[in-house]
């Protein structure tokens, strides 16, 4: 089987993208933006030898102060693969890779965001927000858990990209609050030591 033939967008003069050779998912970005990478995205679009087109994004960031591995440095390069959606193992004749979105440790983003990554990273950090403040206030275990709730419930209906991350961020502390207390006060403890002060902006 014919290796797909593998295209890749230019990002910015910046950012560098080099393919991986017979790794066609995979990609090389060296980071030459004066400051450090903490999110980006990878998108991926492939045709097939059969059947219709078909695109892929992954989605990686770091908004805390520990390291997760996500970080590119200035002057660092990064391996990145992105993962192939397709499991009935069709063959690609192409398959365009591009870098979509980039956030920089100063909270400044760079990028088309074709995909609409920034509402629902812009959602995580809101919930975040919400979450500490909620918690400064010092309330019973019970009350949080009824209150995560309910917040849950009002992102819920919603279903937009901003909605559906903020609800995720208060279902796991509603899921902490009704298991355990332990378990929420570890969770509380963990997020405020790695706890960055962000602001997103273009």
């Amino acid at each position: 089987m014919a290796e797909p033939q593998v295209i890749i967008r230019p990002f910015s003069d910046g950012l560098l993208l080099q393919s991986v050779p017979l790794e066609p998912g995979s990609l090389l970005l060296t980071n030459n933006l004066g400051s450090t990478i903490i999110g980006y995205t990878v998108r991926g679009f492939c045709t097939p030898e059969f059947g219709e087109p078909f695109g892929h994004h992954r989605v990686l960031y770091n908004f805390g102060v520990k390291s997760n591995g996500v970080e590119i440095p200035d002057g660092a390069t990064r391996s990145v693969m992105l993962r192939d959606p397709d499991r009935s193992g069709r063959s690609f004749v192409t398959m365009t890779i591009s870098i979509d979105l980039v956030i920089l440790d100063s909270g400044k983003v760079l990028g088309p965001d074709e995909g609409g990554t920034l509402a629902g990273l812009e959602g995580v950090l809101s919930a975040q927000a919400e979450i500490r403040s909620l918690l400064a206030q010092h309330r019973t275990t019970e009350e949080l858990e009824a209150e995560f709730t309910r917040m849950f419930n009002e992102e819920n209906k919603k279903r937009d990209r901003a909605a559906l991350t903020r609800g995720a961020e208060f279902r796991q502390f509603a899921n902490l609050a009704r298991r355990s207390k332990d378990l929420l006060l570890q969770e509380i403890a963990i997020r405020e030591a790695n706890f960055r002060p962000l602001s997103l902006h273009r």
